[in-house]
Formats: structure tokens, sequence, C-alpha cells
């Protein structure tokens, strides 16, 4: 209803499409060039290996006590676990399957 978000792999692509107040749609791309020239000229692991060694390097610091890494919280485990289930519900049902918004995770 209001858009659809769609990212892609081989080629690495990223694109967004999100109905406008005028009842149009507006469509933004992102290409990853870089990537794809470092897949080109070495393989698809040099970018797994890169990813898994920011992670690390990213979690490394946080229980180093560096409060500045960016960290997913609670809601966005969830959230990330109801999108898997609803891409396999929409593909099985060929509709739209709509997920309440979520807040942020409140401190204790």
């Amino acid at each position: 209803d209001k858009g659809m978000a769609r990212g892609a792999y081989a080629p690495m692509q990223a694109m967004l499409i999100v109905k406008t107040d005028d009842g149009g749609f507006k469509k933004t791309q992102k290409f990853f060039p870089e990537i794809m020239v470092r897949e080109k000229l070495k393989t698809w692991k040099a970018t797994a290996l890169i990813s898994f060694r920011e992670e690390l390097d990213d979690f490394l610091k946080m229980v180093g006590g560096d409060v500045n890494v960016p960290l997913a919280d609670g809601y966005a485990g969830l959230r990330s676990l109801e999108v898997a289930a609803a891409v396999r519900e929409s593909t099985k049902a060929s509709s739209v399957v709509k997920l309440p918004a979520l807040g942020r995770m409140r401190a204790r």
C-alpha cells in the first residue's frame, strides 16, 4: 500500500519505492559499484570476510566498553524475524503482509 523495499545480491543493489502524497510513487535505487568490482576481481568471499571482520571488530569494541558502537536492539532482532516470516507468508498468499509499527526498546 505504501511502497516496498528490495535488496538484491549479485550484483548488490537496493531499491526503495514509496507512495507520494499525490498518489504517485517515488523510486530510489542504490548500486554498490565498489563491491561489484571487488567481487569481479576477487570473489564474493572477499565481501563476506570484510563484513564478518567489521562485525567482529564492532563486537570486540562493545564488550571492551565502547558505547559508541552501532548495535541492534531487541526490537530490531524481533522485526528481522517478523520480516522473514512475512516474506514466506506473502509469497505463499500472493498478498501484502502488514507488520505493526515498533517503538524503541526501553532501557532497564
